[in-house]
């Protein structure tokens, strides 16, 4: 590889390494259900300063890719993981906009849970997109697998067991749905990632 498509790749994974930061960070702001009562205006202004700061990321990282010419053959396995990874912010902030449309300043156990368990992902993505140039790829994705899965479990019993019968329900069941959402985006970043090759 030319010094050039080095240079760009080094570049990409700089800016991969502040998409997980901003997840990490996401991910960590829903954590405050866990503490009731939230501010769930709050939550959503900062959610959304986050994902206009993703979609910036993504935007670089995308144009990054269209000005390289010395390696087009990894530009569709970089340019995937920079979207699940941009879709997985998309899904939280649904959480917080749910949460401000309807007032909610708390959510169930079930659903704390939850979120506690996407953190963990959001965090074992930072520490995935640093490895993306080391060893033990494989372990790093076959754990975040298994919590994306946990995470899911979780989700899938929250909408069986509790059936949309009133207003707070219904929303709870829109954002255990969001939340469901963003686990299957961490599996598939998981996926993205086994599937990559080093940047090395």
């Amino acid at each position: 590889m030319g010094s050039s498509g080095q240079s760009t790749l080094l570049q990409v994974q700089t800016l991969f390494a502040g998409a997980a930061a901003v997840i990490v960070e996401s991910a960590s702001i829903l954590t405050e259900f866990s503490d009731p009562p939230v501010d769930p205006g709050n939550i959503q202004r900062r959610l959304r300063i986050l994902e206009t700061d993703s979609a910036v990321i993504a935007r670089r990282i995308q144009d990054l890719l269209d000005a390289d010419q010395a390696d087009t053959s990894r530009h569709s396995e970089l340019s995937r993981l920079s979207y699940m990874l941009d879709l997985v912010i998309d899904h939280l902030g649904v959480v917080a906009d749910v949460a401000r449309m309807h007032d909610l300043i708390a959510v169930p156990d079930e659903l704390v849970d939850l979120i506690t368990i996407l953190l963990g992902c959001a965090q074992l993505t930072a520490v995935y997109i640093a490895a993306l140039r080391g060893r033990h790829r494989e372990l790093h994705c076959a754990t975040m697998r298994y919590r994306a899965e946990d995470g899911l479990r979780i989700g899938e019993e929250f909408l069986l067991h509790r059936p949309a019968r009133a207003y707070t329900q219904s929303a709870l069941l829109e954002i255990c749905g969001a939340l469901n959402r963003a686990a299957h985006s961490f599996h598939q970043v998981a996926d993205a990632l086994h599937t990559m090759d080093t940047l090395a």
